[in-house]
């Protein structure tokens, strides 16, 4: 699955980052101003879920087609105003193969993911966490 073609993501310009070492990024636009001419928030968190969703889906590539994740918990921390294009990185809260082998023993666990937001500077202008839960597909015999 590519998280940039999901409609809402589609709909609000989420792209594959045109840097290397980010994931995502969402463009300037006037239409993701806010009453004070920066970035909306709600712009801002649109592109941490879909970074967190592509990341995890990278992690756990070879799982994806036997999962269902679905977002449990986040939190969010907005450190500055956004201007410009914002590039979006993520990494894994902890280690692999506890959560492998929670959803190999229980079929479910749940997965932190660690986003942070940047300008085109490199400025931090949002941190947030997502908690996604994950369970396994039902195994149907033929």
């Amino acid at each position: 699955m590519d998280v940039t073609e999901i409609p809402f993501n589609r709909l609000i310009g989420i792209a594959r980052s045109d840097r290397p070492d980010r994931l995502l990024m969402l463009r300037r636009a006037a239409d993701y101003q806010n009453h004070l001419g920066t970035v909306h928030a709600s712009a801002q968190f649109a592109l941490a879920e879909a970074t967190s969703g592509a990341f995890l889906l990278q992690c756990f590539r070879e799982q994806s087609g036997a999962v269902v994740p679905v977002v449990r918990r986040v939190e969010v921390k907005f450190s500055k105003p956004a201007q410009g294009p914002l590039y979006a990185a993520a990494r894994l809260d902890g280690d692999r193969a506890p959560v492998l082998a929670q959803l190999e023993n229980k079929g479910r666990a749940v997965i932190r993911v660690e986003v942070r937001i940047e300008d085109a500077e490199g400025g931090a202008t949002m941190a947030a966490s997502f908690d996604w839960f994950v369970s396994a597909l039902e195994r149907r015999a033929p």
